[in-house]
């Protein structure tokens, strides 16, 4: 299901109702390595895709406790290093600009300046917000399921990528 289009008469409760769908779009599931969203009306469900792989062994994935967040990458249980999901990912984005294009095909340049490994202001045209990774990791408390990629990770030292079967994302900072 798509969501609908943004309000655009001048009234408070489009203001508000606007700020909300922003926020439902930026806690919205996404696909990724390894897995894909099935969306029906009665829900949606995550799918594993078989040959993701996982510890070694394909189509498996196993559970890590996070004990520090680094830019691009996760230190977990017994200090094996998982990549974080792309668009988590700092190097990628810091300092760059990108352009993309909506679902409307209108054009963008985004540019991204990383303060910290969850904090990032986002600039695209002249609207500038900060960000934050929604939900955040809570070291030491925290599990995320990561699996072998077949293409690799891009990251140094990692061999296994968090799913995000949590669906974190950045979203505006409050």
């Amino acid at each position: 299901m798509q969501p609908p289009d943004e309000l655009r008469d001048p009234s408070r409760a489009s203001g508000w109702l606007n700020k909300l769908l922003s926020f439902a779009k930026s806690n919205q599931l996404v696909e990724g390595v390894g897995y894909r969203l099935l969306r029906t009306t009665r829900g949606t469900a995550l799918e594993i895709q078989a040959g993701g792989g996982g510890g070694g062994s394909p189509g498996k994935l196993r559970r890590y406790l996070v004990n520090a967040v680094e830019a691009d990458h996760l230190v977990c249980d017994d200090g094996v290093i998982v990549a974080k999901p792309w668009r988590l990912q700092r190097t990628p984005f810091d300092g760059n600009a990108i352009v993309f294009e909506d679902e409307r095909s209108r054009t963008y340049t985004a540019s991204y300046q990383y303060s910290s490994h969850i904090l990032r202001k986002v600039r695209i045209g002249v609207v500038e917000e900060f960000q934050v990774v929604v939900p955040r990791y809570k070291l030491g408390f925290d599990y995320i399921f990561a699996s072998e990629s077949e293409n690799g990770t891009g990251v140094t030292g990692a061999t296994l990528v968090d799913v995000n079967a949590d669906g974190r994302a950045w979203a505006r900072e409050r």
